[in-house]
């Protein structure tokens, strides 16, 4: 049985006022899968996850979720399959909570119940991941308590 791919971006290009951030790029990751993204300034690297993430539309290539075919008509629809952003620091809310900041870019899911729930929840989650990533997170300090 093959594997699914969770996110696949082919063939993706991109130009900001005539400069060309992508050319053809392409980025795969299965579901399980931990990617980092590394390139010097201006390589692409936020400019094709803000595509994944819905934030800019591809001029040429194709996004594949679950190995569909899909067309993002923005953020709100990247949430709609469970794509979020969680951007570099100062895009995050300061005094807010790890676990808040991560919060506020999931979408509401019926039946998932109160604010404070879905965060208790989302905390035990984050410590969860990152135990099995090996290294710990506080995800009820604040961002800017952070190093």
């Amino acid at each position: 049985m093959s594997q699914v791919n969770a996110l696949q971006l082919t063939g993706i290009s991109k130009s900001f006022d005539g400069f060309k951030a992508l050319i053809d790029a392409d980025f795969t990751a299965c579901w399980g899968e931990v990617h980092a993204l590394l390139g010097e300034n201006g390589a692409g690297k936020s400019s094709l996850m803000n595509i994944a993430a819905g934030l800019y539309a591809p001029e040429t290539g194709t996004l594949l979720l679950d190995d569909n075919p899909v067309q993002l008509q923005g953020p709100r629809d990247a949430s709609r399959y469970r794509i979020g952003m969680v951007h570099q620091h100062f895009k995050l809310v300061k005094p807010f909570t790890v676990a808040q900041n991560i919060l506020l870019a999931l979408p509401e899911q019926p039946g998932e119940g109160s604010y404070r729930k879905r965060l208790r929840a989302l905390e035990q989650e984050i410590v969860s991941k990152a135990d099995e990533l090996g290294f710990a997170i506080d995800p009820a300090r604040t961002v800017d308590s952070l190093s």
